[in-house]
């Protein structure tokens, strides 16, 4: 419950110091309690500025996405997109919690310049108005999924972890019965690349995996 305030005039509050508090919190910990309680504000003075919870959050990501060094929009296209992709991983991965309420709708106003910026560039090189919505999209939305599931495992236990790792032996153990030689030779061959990937570093397994993102958008554009 936010605490009683002493008499006096109301504390003066608007959404970048709304913004600051949640940054200064945390995502996943910036409750309309917690804020309420920092600004010295009842959490009817928050809904007023903010509306609900996406409100909130949107107020912090704005804080931070307007702060955060984006890439000049130069360059032919995969260095562009790579690049703004790759910024918005970065954002997610310095901000825990903040690819959750991304996903969830949470969209800071700067974020519509970014995406103009991506897809104008796109389009000039070549790629249809669809095509460069969909190439954007694509990007994106794995950078913010990838921190997402990052942050998500975080929160996983180190018992659950070693459970977890004796479950997907077994499940690799169990793909193998019924199945060609060969088949089982590809296979083995998957779980070797798959065991590989768990050595690499967060930002080498995401940029892995843009990569590929960004050669099927090659191959749109023929370049």
């Amino acid at each position: 419950m936010t605490p009683r305030r002493r008499p006096g005039r109301p504390r003066s509050v608007d959404r970048d110091g709304i913004g600051a508090v949640v940054v200064e919190l945390g995502f996943s910990e910036a409750t309309f309690a917690a804020v309420a309680e920092r600004l010295e504000v009842t959490e009817t003075t928050l809904f007023r500025h903010v509306g609900n919870r996406r409100g909130l959050m949107a107020a912090g990501l704005a804080l931070v996405f307007d702060r955060w060094p984006w890439p000049e929009p130069e360059g032919r296209w995969r260095t562009v997109l790579g690049s703004y992709a790759l910024a918005l991983w970065q954002v997610c991965h310095d901000h825990p919690g903040a690819a959750e309420e991304i996903s969830a709708g949470a969209f800071p106003p700067v974020f519509a310049w970014i995406w103009a910026d991506v897809v104008e560039r796109l389009i000039a090189d070549g790629l249809s108005p669809q095509r460069a919505t969909i190439a954007a999209d694509l990007a994106f939305d794995l950078a913010v999924a990838d921190r997402r599931g990052h942050d998500r495992f975080a929160q996983i236990g180190e018992a659950e972890l070693t459970a977890m790792a004796g479950d997907i032996d077994q499940a690799w153990t169990r793909a193998l019965r019924g199945r060609t030689e060969q088949a089982r030779q590809r296979i083995a061959l998957a779980r070797q690349e798959s065991e590989r990937a768990m050595t690499m570093s967060a930002e080498q397994w995401f940029g892995v995996r843009l990569d590929l993102v960004l050669d099927g958008v090659a191959a749109e554009v023929g370049r």
